[in-house]
């Protein structure tokens, strides 16, 4: 059995993950694509990844509505 290099899996913060979600959208950067469908990708994976870290701020956050608001 090989154990050279091996380490067991590491488990992020949310500021580490929060991280790593930024990092990816500053990786994909603000370039098109040059077709239409590596355009439409690009820009989903933008959104999803801003999505994502705005979630995981409100879940850190805890952020809560007002009861009957919406």
């Amino acid at each position: 059995m090989w154990t050279f290099g091996y380490r067991a899996p590491m488990r992020l913060t949310d500021e580490e993950a929060h991280q790593r979600l930024v990092a990816a959208r500053e990786a994909l950067g603000d370039d098109a694509g040059e077709s239409v469908h590596a355009n439409a990708a690009l820009e989903a994976a933008r959104r999803a990844l801003v999505m994502f870290q705005l979630a995981l701020v409100a879940a850190m956050e805890k952020v809560r509505t007002p009861e009957g608001e919406r």
